[in-house]
């Protein structure tokens, strides 16, 4: 038994709104002398926010998108062998460490200070999307369901209960990539995407929406595999029975 699942082109209406955006942050350019290199830790980019110094550790990944794209001067070769940022590339990285910390509540939500959001301190973190959509409900008897309207789309929602552990960097690191064309901006479908092709965006957001109309047994029992159509922006999924 198979179920048909049709995500049609209104079903991603909202697919351009902004979900989460970085906070405003100056482009100010800095010298190796402004930097404390007393710091021994390996892999670490440095950078200022709020004339405060920062250090993170961020992926291979993030830091070939950010130095693929801003100028290598933005980039300073520290004493101890880190990096400090500079210009237009700390100004980035700080404007979307500001929207973590303060509107993302991850300040707060940390609430045992060990810098990594665990166990129920991830209902304060507001770092989901929400949307209100208007969609045919699963019928088991048709085999099939159509994702057909999502009416609004609601970003800095508070997450659920979850045993992964986050660091700000996982945080900071899946920001610089959802954030494609580096505006200070990440869109809905940029969000599903997650670094992604678009088509990848779409897929994981039929995915999604999906997952929240069936109920708790059938996530349990039944898996599926999406095959994507780029002539009308429509999925077909299959729900395999085991």
């Amino acid at each position: 038994m198979s179920i048909l699942v049709n995500a049609v082109d209104t079903f991603y209406s909202t697919k351009n709104e902004a979900v989460f955006s970085a906070s405003k942050s100056e482009n100010i350019k800095r010298n190796v002398a402004d930097f404390n290199t007393d710091n021994n830790t390996k892999n670490s980019v440095y950078f200022f926010s709020d004339d405060k110094e920062i250090s993170l550790n961020l992926s291979n990944e993030s830091m070939e998108l950010l130095t693929n794209h801003f100028s290598a001067n933005d980039f300073l070769k520290l004493s101890n062998g880190n990096i400090g940022l500079s210009g237009k590339a700390a100004a980035f990285v700080e404007g979307w460490y500001k929207d973590i910390m303060i509107n993302s509540n991850f300040l707060n939500a940390d609430r045992d200070k060990n810098g990594r959001i665990e166990n129920n301190e991830h209902l304060s973190l507001k770092n989901s999307v929400e949307d209100v959509a208007k969609n045919q409900d699963l019928s088991k008897n048709f085999g099939a369901v159509v994702l057909r309207m999502t009416q609004s789309t609601t970003g800095y929602v508070e997450n659920t209960i979850s045993d992964k552990s986050l660091s700000i960097e996982a945080l900071i690191d899946e920001s610089i990539k959802s954030d494609r064309n580096f505006d200070g901006i990440i869109t809905r479908l940029e969000y599903s995407a997650k670094g992604g092709t678009d088509m990848q965006g779409y897929t994981n957001w039929a995915i999604d929406a999906l997952n929240d109309i069936l109920d708790d047994s059938d996530k349990a029992k039944n898996s599926f595999s999406c095959r994507s159509y780029k002539q009308n922006l429509a999925f077909v999924c299959r729900q395999n029975i085991k």
